[in-house]
Parts: structure tokens; sequence; C-alpha cells
């Protein structure tokens, strides 16, 4: 394999949103376990987490296709770039809604922060089909 750092590249950002939905998650069942309990405002806390983890869903399914895409660039180069790019797009579209969401009470460090990671994500895009037809990574 020519690019390993793509490889890493990858995973590494297909893991972040991964890992936010599965901390989302754990909230979400410590949050539900409390309300079981008789805890006072749990409830709220489970419904306002339970939005938040649907809402980043399919981040998470963007993430394992990007994870996916990663796994298949050694086999199957074209279809590891087209489950990557689809990945990415989904990602980078679940940050786009969560930005238009957000509005105006989005501090500039969020927004700025958003708009680095989706170029992370493009970058990705632009080195894996640079070149696709001539090369195999």
């Amino acid at each position: 394999m020519r690019h390993p750092l793509l490889v890493f590249l990858l995973i590494l950002l297909a893991l972040i949103p991964i890992l936010i939905w599965g901390y989302a998650a754990y909230g979400l069942a410590i949050s539900y376990q409390a309300s079981e309990a008789g805890a006072r405002k749990a409830g709220q806390a489970v419904a306002i987490l339970l939005m938040v983890v649907l809402a980043l869903t399919p981040a998470l399914i963007g993430g394992i296709l990007m994870m996916v895409g990663a796994a298949l660039l050694r086999r199957k180069p074209l279809g590891s770039r087209i489950m990557a790019t689809l990945g990415i797009a989904i990602v980078v579209l679940t940050l786009a809604v969560a930005l238009a969401f957000e509005g105006s009470a989005a501090h500039y460090s969020m927004v700025v922060t958003a708009i680095a990671y989706a170029l992370l994500h493009l970058g990705l895009v632009v080195w894996m089909w640079r070149d696709w037809r001539g090369a195999t990574l």
C-alpha cells in the first residue's frame, strides 16, 4: 500500500463521530438508569440525550462507512473510495445540519472547528480520488 497515512487518517476521522455517538449513548443509558431510580429531572435529560443520539446516528453510519472504506483500500480500491466518500459526505452533511440548527447560538469557535473538520474530510476525498484511474492506493 502506497499511502498508509491515508488509511490512518480515514480511521482516525471515522472514529470521532463513532466515539461521540457512543459517549452520548452512554450518557443516555446512565440518565435512564437514574430516572428509573427516581432521580429528579432525569426524565428530561433522557429525552434530550435521546434527541442527541438520534441526531448523531447519521454521523455514526458515515463513520462506519469510512471505516469500511479504509479496510477495503488494499483489496477493492474503487469500492473503498466510493464507500469512504459516501461516509464522508454523510458526516459532513450531518455536521452542516447540526450547525444550521444551532444557528446564532453557536459560538464562533464551534463554527471554526466545524469548518476545519469538514475541510479535513474534503481533503481526504480529494486525496483518495486524485489519480484514481491509473494507480491503486
